[in-house]
This record gives structure tokens, sequence and C-alpha cells, in this order.
């Protein structure tokens, strides 16, 4: 769902803290759907919590791969 890619930018912004209801509220999806985005990207860790307990993304980039062919994929 496109939501999982704006929860990993979610550690980068300024004052809004990573939980479910924050991005339920923010994205427009129920709570349920953020709880279970945030807890697929921590079990694929993509997130993960520092020493001090803050969550961060745990890789600077992530590749996106699709079998279907897209437009996307065309340009070189």
């Amino acid at each position: 769902e496109w939501y999982h890619m704006a929860i990993l930018e979610w550690p980068y912004l300024v004052g809004e803290t990573l939980t479910a209801s924050s991005v339920a509220r923010r994205l427009g999806i129920s709570r349920i759907e953020a709880q279970a985005a945030i807890d697929r990207l921590f079990r694929l860790e993509l997130l993960e919590k520092d020493e001090n307990g803050k969550v961060r993304r745990s890789k600077d980039y992530v590749i996106v791969r699709s079998a279907a062919p897209n437009e996307a994929g065309d340009a070189q």
C-alpha cells in the first residue's frame, strides 16, 4: 500500500512521533491499517529503534521492483 512509503519518511518529520494514531490521522487511514503497516515495516527491518528508543529508518534507500511493466522502468 502507498502509505508504507509515507511511514518510512515519518522519522524525518519534526515534532511527529510515530504512533498508529498519528499516522492514521495524518494519512487518512484507519488506526488498524496504520498499526499493521508500522509492525510490518519493523518486521521487514525497514524501521528500527536507536539506542534512545527513537524510531529511524534502518536503510538510507529502498528499492522497489514490480513484475508488471511501468513507465518508471522505461526511464533510463
